[in-house]
């Protein structure tokens, strides 16, 4: 069955991420909300990458332990 539409549909995704190590590229405002979702589902690490300081809003979520913020940009 095929869906034509200009709307675009999302895939749900439930992934287990506790003891994962993650990487969020950008700390814009979807990456923020990113950074935020994964620090709730246990992840063992997160490297979040960006060009720019971060905003002073995210220095809490970015010194929590498992967090680490590098102002690169992003290298395969």
């Amino acid at each position: 069955m095929s869906h034509q539409s200009s709307e675009k549909n999302f895939y749900p995704l439930f992934l287990d991420l506790s003891g994962l190590h993650c990487l969020v590229a950008g700390l814009g405002g979807v990456g923020s909300r990113k950074l935020q979702g994964l620090l709730q589902c246990a992840p063992a690490s997160i490297l979040a990458l960006d060009m720019e300081a971060p905003a002073a809003g995210l220095l809490p979520l970015l010194e929590r332990p498992c967090v680490r913020f590098e102002q690169r940009p992003f290298r395969d």
